[in-house]
């Protein structure tokens, strides 16, 4: 799966099968798109796509806020509404002329989440040996978003204990001997105050970062 792409990259294909100039279905070819069923692009973010219509002479892409980037290649940066209609005009071999309309489902960003290591939650049970160099990250439930945060900074909080500000996104050495000082069985260690840079060339209007607390075993 590409990983250096700047935004989530829909590609779409056309195959043609009863005929040979007949453009017939419309499929998903990306492991972007884990449901190979949905046709998604999100809102406040550009979403790119690319478009090859076999057997054909020309073709022209056209929709609300859709502009040509590239040969065949394609971006859309929706705003109001649920559903974005992108119309593909054609002119096949013969110089037939056709046209096919798909609909795509319009979402929002959702809110990303914050955790330790590869678990999925924001609560978690912890040993403390369990903390020693563990990376704080940050991730989307919704698979068809793979973004790129470079965590530069957060703050871990320890009962009773100044907050401590750590560079970067993993729990350091000495970071951890606070914690193995501290920090005893049943205390909660909050991580937040995450400071992110996105490994991308737009901004993203999200909400802040949700804090990760961790309950010491």
């Amino acid at each position: 799966m590409l990983r250096i792409l700047h935004s989530l990259f829909l590609f779409v294909s056309f195959f043609s099968f009863a005929q040979k100039d007949t453009l017939s279905i419309i499929k998903h070819t990306s492991e972007w798109i884990v449901n190979q069923d949905s046709r998604i692009v999100y809102r406040g973010m550009p979403n790119n796509f690319s478009i090859e219509v076999p057997n054909s002479l020309s073709f022209t892409v056209s929709g609300k806020e859709v502009k040509s980037t590239s040969k065949n290649t394609f971006e859309v940066n929706p705003g109001a509404g649920s559903e974005l209609n992108i119309s593909i005009q054609i002119v096949l071999k013969n110089k037939t002329r056709k046209e096919e309309v798909f609909v795509f489902k319009i979402k929002n960003i959702p809110v990303p989440l914050t955790s330790l290591n590869y678990n999925k939650d924001s609560f978690l049970r912890m040993s403390k040996n369990n903390l020693k160099e563990a990376v704080v990250r940050i991730f989307f439930e919704d698979k068809n978003l793979d973004f790129k945060f470079n965590i530069i900074e957060f703050t871990l909080r320890i009962p009773g204990q100044k907050a401590i500000v750590v560079q970067g996104n993993t729990i350091t050495k000495a970071v951890f001997e606070q914690i193995n000082r501290y920090a005893g069985k049943g205390d909660d260690l909050l991580i937040s105050d995450l400071k992110v840079k996105l490994g991308l060339n737009f901004n993203v209007r999200m909400c802040k970062f949700s804090p990760v607390l961790i309950t010491i075993l």
